[in-house]
């Protein structure tokens, strides 16, 4: 079904209006379709002189577009002649637009002495292009590139896994599922577990520099995440990079939902994919499921390199483990990361995952602050700072979480951060 709003200007003529019965047919590329005894649901008396009068009518199909009109009225009533300026129809889906200027008479008495009229449009305004970040556009897209034929680079990895998993990490985004998240902030529950984003890690896989980054880029662009993925299993390149024949046509890509287990299984293949690529990227070995490049920590500069590659963005700072030996720097850095924020940034935070396990299980766990063995990259998405410390908004093992710690706390948990103006 298709939606049309009709606006129809009566002139400023004496004895303009007309309370005869007034209809209109529309001629289109995909059919014709007749709308009798329009009606203006706002003007209690319609198409009277000088009235500008909406009507918004349905149609069975699409008319597509539409090449001329037929207007006119059956002449019941006294003084039933009738005056129009102009018609214009917009299809409201597309937002496209028909303009016909008439400036003539529909009357026995005037002019031709004709009371219907057939014209072409005076002018034609284009479809308002959709915004492509909307989930109806990207859902789409994702199914059209599922219908048809391409490339595949991955071996043992469907293309029907891949758009499914897309498809669920969109619904997540937009939050069409009974748990999910929109990828912004939590409610303040800090013990939440349903705040899912679909961008996880494998169980039992440290690729978490990776999956920050890939988040990052679902959140800050999911058009962009979508094209840059379907690109990867086609062409087996991430952007620039070209991912190793090796990697992509792994024999166990193929039991890639029981190796590399994420919540929901449906993407384990995106993720694998997505992740394993810019690990590879960034390793000087192999990696495969077992490979212990993906159970080792993204050091800084390679996350650096990551979010530069990435993001294609000069504006990306490093604040390396020195800047945190003492509160006062804790604070200073926390108040870049703030500014970041507020300028539409984001920070990559390399801090103690053991500290964030505590938080969320009710643990006491110890760990060093020069220690290496738990750190965990994470995106901070929002910040509140409190009397006696700070709130932050994180995304970290496919979840969202809320965490509040003290000052003193926030300086010895973390170990390093990359900030980013995208």
């Amino acid at each position: 079904m298709a939606t049309y709003s009709i606006k129809i200007v009566t002139g400023s003529v004496k004895n303009a209006g007309t309370d005869a019965n007034v209809f209109l047919t529309a001629e289109g590329t995909n059919g014709s379709k007749t709308w009798k005894n329009l009606n203006d649901p706002n003007d209690s008396n319609d198409f009277e002189k000088g009235d500008v009068n909406v009507i918004v009518v349905t149609s069975s199909t699409d008319l597509g577009d539409i090449k001329k009109i037929t207007i006119g009225h059956d002449d019941k009533g006294a003084g039933s002649g009738w005056y129009v300026n102009s018609v214009q129809i917009t299809n409201t889906a597309t937002g496209k637009q028909w303009y016909f200027a008439l400036n003539r008479w529909l009357a026995k008495d005037e002019g031709d002495k004709k009371i219907k009229v057939t014209v072409a449009p005076t002018s034609v305004t284009p479809d308002k292009p959709k915004d492509p970040n909307t989930q109806e556009s990207l859902l789409s897209k994702i199914e059209d590139w599922s219908n048809r034929r391409t490339s595949s680079a991955w071996t043992g990895i469907s293309k029907k896994d891949i758009a499914e998993g897309l498809k669920q990490i969109v619904n997540y985004y937009f939050g069409t599922s009974k748990k999910y998240t929109v990828f912004r902030v939590c409610d303040g529950n800090s013990n939440r577990t349903d705040y899912f984003t679909g961008v996880d890690q494998g169980s039992g896989f440290s690729i978490c520099g990776p999956v920050a980054a890939m988040f990052y880029l679902a959140k800050y662009n999911m058009n962009t995440f979508v094209d840059v993925t379907t690109t990867l299993y086609e062409y087996g390149t991430l952007l620039t990079y070209r991912v190793p024949e090796r990697l992509r046509t792994l024999k166990d890509n193929s039991k890639v939902k029981s190796l590399y287990k994420c919540y929901p299984s449906v993407v384990a293949g995106v993720c694998w994919m997505f992740q394993a690529s810019l690990a590879q990227k960034e390793a000087i070995s192999d990696v495969d499921f077992g490979s212990s490049c993906v159970t080792t920590h993204t050091r800084p500069n390679e996350m650096f390199s990551d979010v530069k590659f990435l993001f294609g963005s000069k504006d990306v700072k490093k604040q390396g483990l020195t800047s945190w030996i003492t509160v006062g720097y804790a604070k200073d850095n926390l108040k870049e990361w703030i500014n970041y924020l507020k300028k539409s940034g984001t920070v990559f935070w390399c801090m103690h995952a053991t500290v964030l396990k505590n938080l969320r299980n009710g643990e006491n766990e110890s760990y060093s602050h020069a220690g290496i063995t738990d750190l965990h990259w994470v995106v901070v998405l929002g910040i509140q700072k409190t009397t006696s410390g700070v709130t932050f908004d994180l995304h970290s093992w496919g979840k969202l979480y809320r965490i509040t710690v003290s000052y003193d706390e926030f300086q010895k948990m973390s170990y390093s951060a990359i900030l980013l103006k995208a």
